[in-house]
């Protein structure tokens, strides 16, 4: 097997070897093939330098992209390998390329999302690897949900040109404490907002006054006949906490993402955030699987 960097040819075949991934694991989560250029194209990403193609002759049969968060020391790892290839060890083989182009890059951590068992999560163990958080996948399919009601004196906006600066301030100041949460620049959320996925209207602020006060991000995955929606992102800023302003925010996301005809809703969540569990489970999300996050040393 060969392992080179990815080109930008690269875009059509990974297409079809994510999508093949996507579609066995269950999940549904399809991608477009504009979506994924969208993906590579990230400010800071540099696919021709951090993603990595293996070969057998001219089939994939395992990709790794490596995601530099070095303002906070870290990488995050994302791989995909064909599963009739995880008799031949290759999982080792992508874990140990990903952790030298970590180790070139300066990451004093490198993490990796996997399931909860299986060879992924195996070959994790046996590179150094270590289980440092729990996440759960849940998913709500009876969106037959109340009309979201902000309290008094609370309203609720989409995004809108011009709202870049003021999406990456209230994100970054609701997650600032936040396990494994990485600040982002005005850039990289001014691009994310633009990407397929994200259409403007399912960008929502919840506000008092000129205030800022939450935000809920959704995405549309799959197919655009059918698609699935996903709460990406609901957070609130740290002078508003503790006056039950979550619920609100998380309904206006999920009456938007109803309104596009979406057959169920995913979000996934800190296994250790009992609140949010506790929120999305009075909602009607109930968890479907886990995963673990995995930590090592690009350096040991």
């Amino acid at each position: 097997m060969s392992v080179r960097n990815f080109t930008w040819q690269d875009v059509p075949p990974l297409f079809t070897f994510i999508n093949l991934l996507r579609t066995t694991d269950g999940g549904g989560r399809t991608i477009s093939l504009s979506s994924l250029k969208e993906e590579l194209a990230q400010p800071g990403l540099s696919p021709e330098e951090n993603c990595l193609i293996f070969e057998d002759g001219r089939d994939i049969q395992a990709y790794s992209v490596l995601h530099p968060e070095l303002s906070i020391g870290r990488s995050v790892l994302d791989v995909g390998i064909h599963p009739n290839r995880s008799a031949d060890d290759i999982e080792r083989s992508v874990i140990r390329s990903g952790m030298e182009r970590a180790k070139a890059i300066g990451a004093r951590i490198i993490h990796v999302c996997a399931p909860q068992t299986g060879p992924l999560a195996t070959a994790l163990e046996s590179e150094g690897l270590s289980q440092v958080r729990e996440y759960r996948l849940m998913r709500c399919k009876e969106l037959e949900i109340p009309l979201p009601e902000p309290p008094e004196g609370f309203g609720i906006e989409s995004f809108k040109p011009g709202d870049a600066e003021r999406l990456t301030s209230i994100q970054n100041a609701s997650f600032d404490s936040n396990w494994g949460f990485c600040p982002n620049t005005t850039e990289e959320i001014s691009y994310r907002a633009k990407m397929e996925i994200c259409p403007p209207e399912g960008i929502l602020f919840l506000t008092q006054g000129n205030q800022d006060a939450g935000y809920c991000w959704t995405f549309l995955l799959g197919d655009p006949n059918n698609p699935i929606g996903v709460i990406g992102m609901i957070g609130i800023h740290p002078a508003y906490r503790g006056r039950g302003l979550s619920k609100p925010i998380l309904l206006a996301g999920l009456e938007y993402l109803r309104s596009m005809n979406v057959e169920c809703v995913d979000l996934d969540v800190d296994a250790q955030n009992s609140p949010a569990i506790k929120l999305y489970t009075s909602v009607g999300f109930t968890v479907v699987s886990k995963s673990y996050w995995f930590e090592g040393m690009p350096s040991a």
